[in-house]
């Protein structure tokens, strides 16, 4: 009885470990809630989960030139990548602090400082073949990404108790399962199975249990980006201050005609803002929008 009763309570701890994983610790969101409220804080790291790495700048240059942070402006033509000199598909870019460069958070701050090389004001230009740049703000999206997610981090995970309470629950049930196992039978086969399977499963359950919950200001703010993109895609009134979002999911329409004609030139240019030989290998960012 003891063998059944431990086999049993370790099955139900390891199924409600699995369900608390879903839906108090993990990335399971529930459906989207179309609102035009934005997420808190910067949104690089929607940019980042949304389009997927090397394609975050984008969204985050539309974004500044609609707050007044930075303005981007495109010379010369656009032409295709060197294979010879790494240099990036597009036109020369102009950077030039806007009167509102001063209002960029701390996550935001990371970015800008890495395109604006510390020029006291002045505008930067950035060639087409100027591998550093490119490389520089590759790096610090990066860095921003990390720093946004240590942020998330300062807010404990919903019923973080429960997490330590499992991982012993499960193994005090397959210690009275083994325990039981042992003294009730005397099938070599049978025993050799349950040394096995047991510790499996209660190791299983166990890193379920303690892996690295989400925090819930990281789950807020992916719901608050899912719900955003369901309101980008569906309204027929956008709100033009909202077009660096908006940017994240390629501009659906009528998104377009609603922003200015500069930051919807921005569109689809993400590969001019990599090295060129990461250029010619990252896929561009798609959106049925």
């Amino acid at each position: 009885m003891l063998a059944i009763g431990g086999a049993a309570a370790l099955l139900l701890v390891a199924v409600v470990t699995v369900l608390a994983r879903v839906r108090l610790w993990g990335a399971r969101l529930r459906p989207a809630t179309p609102s035009s409220v934005p997420p808190a804080g910067a949104l690089v790291s929607a940019s980042r989960s949304e389009r997927g790495a090397n394609a975050e700048l984008v969204p985050l240059l539309a974004d500044w030139q609609l707050r007044g942070v930075l303005l981007t402006q495109k010379s010369g033509p656009a032409l295709a990548a060197s294979p010879t000199t790494s240099a990036s598909p597009g036109p020369v870019w102009l950077f030039t602090p806007g009167p509102a460069v001063g209002s960029a958070d701390a996550v935001e701050s990371i970015v800008l400082s890495a395109i604006l090389a510390g020029s006291s004001g002045e505008p930067v230009v950035v060639q087409r073949d100027d591998v550093a740049w490119r490389a520089r703000v590759q790096a610090a999206i990066t860095e921003a990404v990390r720093v946004q997610r240590v942020h998330f981090g300062d807010e404990r995970a919903r019923s973080w108790a429960l997490r330590p309470l499992l991982a012993g629950l499960s193994i005090l049930s397959g210690l009275a399962c083994l325990v039981g196992a042992f003294l009730s039978s005397n099938d070599t086969a049978g025993l050799a199975w349950f040394s096995v399977g047991v510790p499996l499963v209660v190791v299983l359950t166990v890193l379920v249990a303690l892996w690295p919950a989400k925090p819930e200001a990281e789950r807020r703010y992916l719901q608050a980006t899912r719900d955003l993109e369901a309101w980008v895609r569906s309204t027929d009134r956008p709100l033009p201050e909202l077009g660096g979002w908006a940017m994240i999911w390629n501009l659906p329409d009528p998104w377009p005609a609603a922003l200015p004609e500069d930051v919807v030139g921005l569109l689809h240019m993400d590969r001019s803002f990599l090295r060129g030989d990461f250029a010619r290998t990252i896929p561009e960012p798609f959106s049925l929008g």
